[in-house]
């Protein structure tokens, strides 16, 4: 992977501020770029009757629509029937808060918008309204072939190219991470245990995430807390010994009133306010100060700090978390002075080029990038499992491929405190792993050894043999992604347009050849499947032509799949 001096990222960053306008001069054979100062045909011209920064399209009869937003992906496809649906990407990046974002929308019938700068839609009587933040350029076209598929590839090509991908670590093995289960009490005695209980359960060792608190007691004191790890360089060494990469969780905030605080701020690298002092950032964990990376310096600071964590104790990378868009006051003055929030988020989350390994918890106009992602945290609910598939669906289209359901089980610290009635919901981690099982990752974290019975500890040691029966194709799928940037997870109507698939958003195809139908409903014992055209061998070795839409019985044991 090549690496970037932050210096060089800080200009290419402010040169890509200004990239709208460059749009603006070259639009290409398929597009008409909306406030562009010298009309290029009559069809652009008629489209420069528009204000600047503004842009506006008739929805057509049976279109349906992708993107902005990651986590909009469970409330998408949108249509010219959705009348009221708005986002508005310049406040924040997801109505839940957080996650990847990219300015970019892509239709069933081929045509797709593009800006530079963040942007409003919605749906307004039938049409499709965009307003741009600082009044950017819209572009806009239809690509030749008129699908989904046609769209999503003229737009990868031309906005986000693919560069490769991750570590095949994250895909050949599950992931473990240690949130859930220690919670704020990250400490090596208990984070030995986890990684010793997996192997011994059967899980192939792989990367191991040690999260939040393994670190002093202020953000900012990024050393492990030697109150609760005696001895981290040995214990990281214990792990590589039993098969693990070791990763760190990390974030952008820091804690005022401490040491660590004062010298960034002496040295100029924190998020300055209009009068000259440190703004605000607000986020889960209270009021912090928060680092500028679109300052050179901040950058440094923030890669010789990884490098240091590295070179230390002999971890591979980091979880970057936080660094969303609404940790960033828009009145606040960056270094970069007319940086948006949004354009905070992604000099903050670059440092993922600078490292090995790397999990992002957001992102913004960062796709065909080799960097690994993941959902925002979920509730242990079925309504969440649903959404897994259809954001995880979103975050390709988005150019964000590379992505992980956060974690088996849930991933929301509130709905596993002491005392909460986990053995009622056995059902709904077995079910929260199969959603994972033939994903692009798998991601554990809440131990199934230790809040399973008996029978759901072996179902899920069976989905894990069977991700790691289907890992050679799933990390095939991942490379053939890093070359071309087709999604590895696809919806249906990407891989088969025009046959009404375009609202079947609770299955999904894995490349071209494997087809996953997991359950998303609380005691189902059966449920249907949209097979299309081919023969398909489902798990259990009946054979199926399709088109068909077919029902399929649903035991707990087993995960609905079919390779054509």
């Amino acid at each position: 992977m090549k690496r970037q001096n932050p210096f060089d990222i800080a200009l290419s960053f402010v040169a890509c501020l200004s990239m709208a306008s460059a749009f603006a001069q070259t639009p290409d054979e398929s597009s008409i770029v909306i406030g562009s100062p010298k009309p290029q045909s009559s069809v652009q011209a008629k489209s420069e009757e528009q204000p600047v920064g503004t842009y506006e399209t008739d929805i057509l009869p049976g279109e349906y629509w992708w993107g902005g937003e990651v986590l909009e992906g469970r409330n998408q496809p949108f249509s010219r029937e959705s009348d009221g649906y708005k986002i508005d990407m310049r406040l924040r990046h997801g109505k839940a808060g957080g996650n990847q974002a990219a300015p970019l929308l892509l239709s069933s019938k081929g045509r797709w918008v593009w800006c530079e700068q963040a942007f409003r839609f919605s749906v307004v009587k039938g049409k499709l309204a965009i307003e741009t933040e600082k009044a950017a350029p819209v572009e806009a076209g239809a690509a030749p072939g008129g699908t989904l598929r046609d769209a999503f590839l003229h737009c990868s090509g031309k906005f986000f190219p693919p560069k490769g991908h991750p570590q095949l670590r994250f895909f050949s093995e599950p992931i473990i991470n240690t949130w859930i289960s220690l919670k704020y009490n990250q400490n090596e005695k208990e984070v030995l245990e986890i990684a010793e209980s997996f192997v011994s359960n059967g899980v192939p060792p792989g990367v191991f995430m040690i999260d939040h608190t393994w670190h002093g007691d202020a953000f900012g004191d990024w050393d492990f807390n030697k109150a609760r790890f005696h001895d981290p360089k040995g214990m990281v060494k214990k792990m590589n010994a039993m098969g693990y990469d070791v990763m760190l969780w990390f974030d952008p905030h820091i804690t005022t009133d401490s040491p660590f605080y004062r010298q960034l701020r002496k040295e100029g690298l924190l998020l300055k306010n209009a009068s000259g002092g440190t703004a605000d950032s607000y986020w889960w964990a209270g009021k912090s100060a928060i680092l500028d990376c679109t300052n050179p310096r901040t950058f440094q600071w923030l890669k010789d700090t990884c490098n240091r964590l590295m070179k230390d104790y002999g971890v591979v990378g980091f979880f970057y978390d936080a660094g969303d868009a609404y940790n960033y006051d828009p009145k606040a003055v960056p270094f970069v002075k007319d940086a948006t929030p949004s354009d905070q988020v992604r000099a903050f989350h670059m440092i993922g080029m600078e490292v090995p390994f790397q999990q992002h918890r957001a992102s913004w106009k960062m796709g065909g990038l080799p960097l690994m992602q993941t959902l925002r945290d979920k509730h242990p609910t079925y309504e969440e499992l649903l959404a897994c598939i259809r954001d995880g669906i979103e975050a390709g289209l988005l150019g964000y491929p590379f992505v992980v359901f956060d974690l088996v089980g849930g991933g929301t610290v509130s709905n596993f405190e002491e005392g909460s009635n986990f053995k009622a919901a056995q059902e709904h981690f077995v079910r929260s792993m199969q959603v994972q099982a033939l994903s692009p990752m798998v991601q554990f974290s809440l131990s199934p050894w230790k809040v399973l019975d008996a029978r759901h500890q072996q179902i899920i040691r069976d989905m894990v043999a069977l991700r790691q029966k289907w890992a050679p194709y799933i990390v095939q799928c991942v490379v053939d992604c890093g070359k071309t940037g087709e999604p590895v997870m696809r919806a249906m109507e990407y891989a088969y347009p025009g046959r009404g698939y375009e609202q079947v958003m609770d299955q999904f195809l894995m490349g071209d050849r494997l087809l996953v139908a997991p359950v998303v409903e609380q005691g189902a014992t059966s449920r249907k499947v949209v097979l299309p055209p081919g023969k398909w061998k489902a798990d259990d070795g009946t054979l199926f032509e399709g088109p068909a839409t077919i029902e399929v019985a649903t035991p707990l044991e087993r995960l609905p799949h079919f390779m054509r």
